[in-house]
């Protein structure tokens, strides 16, 4: 439902016709509910999957390091962040 920009009254309308007409409501389309969109999440996770096991073997766990920053013209090593 559209109302005009600014139209406390039109939106005030709008939301009172929603609420005491259901048959006013707009459709959500069926690909936009959460069914069909955790289906397609799903679809790809697998998808995804399949595609790095067939590329690289078995999955591995990721490593994450933690590098220091360091200033310009300083050392890690001196202990200075």
């Amino acid at each position: 439902m559209i109302v005009p920009h600014q139209d406390s009254a039109a939106l005030a309308a709008a939301i009172r016709l929603v609420l005491t007409r259901p048959s006013a409501r707009p459709s959500t389309p069926s690909a936009l509910l959460w069914p069909a969109v955790a289906h397609r999440y799903d679809t790809l996770a697998r998808r995804l999957v399949h595609a790095g096991a067939v590329a690289d073997g078995p999955p591995r766990r990721a490593v994450h390091r933690v590098v220091p920053m360091v200033h310009q013209g300083e050392r890690a090593h001196e202990g200075k962040v």
